[in-house]
């Protein structure tokens, strides 16, 4: 059942996933899928830039309802998780 269950997500995210081609909205896909697979309440996706530097590209928040597409800021920066989850 386990993997039955891993399949339907994996087809579940690649078909979300396969209509977007707008950066912002591929970046919400992303995340919205990650944190509903995780059964998480929020969750962040961050990616690193040309220099190896990691960055909060887009956030979400199931409890309040916000999804947020950044412009790229610094884990450094950001107050919406603790840095020190982050090695």
């Amino acid at each position: 059942a386990s993997v039955a269950l891993d399949y339907a997500a994996v087809m579940r995210a690649a078909q979300s996933l396969s209509g977007e081609i707008v950066t912002e909205s591929l970046l919400s896909a992303v995340l919205k899928t990650a944190v509903e697979l995780a059964g998480a309440q929020r969750g962040a996706l961050a990616l690193p830039d040309q220099r190896g530097e990691w960055r909060v590209e887009a956030q979400r928040d199931v409890l309040t309802g916000g999804d947020r597409t950044l412009h790229s800021e610094a884990i450094s920066e950001t107050a919406f998780f603790s840095r020190a989850i982050v090695n």
